[in-house]
């Protein structure tokens, strides 16, 4: 799976749409890691943006879940996380 760091080549992709993505890329991680922040403040973790590799599930994808979940393995069941709201 392509990495965000090495953009894919493919038709029409030129130096100026790498900056925009990269732009893009800048941005969607910074909604990323405060969404992340906001849900679960306890664990650290950065974004993982990754491409997608089907088109028709979009550009990007987030790779976090189960990184997160390991975190938060035992320490929250859903019935206590629903106690706390």
């Amino acid at each position: 799976m392509p990495t965000l760091d090495s953009p894919r080549a493919h038709a029409g992709f030129t130096p100026n749409t790498a900056a925009r993505a990269t732009t893009l890329v800048s941005e969607l991680a910074a909604l990323f890691r405060t969404a992340i922040r906001a849900a679960v403040p306890d664990v650290p973790s950065e974004p993982v943006l990754v491409q997608t590799n089907n088109p028709k599930y979009g550009d990007y994808q987030l790779n976090n879940a189960m990184r997160i979940f390991a975190s938060l393995r035992g320490k929250v069941t859903p019935g206590r996380a629903l106690d706390e709201e």
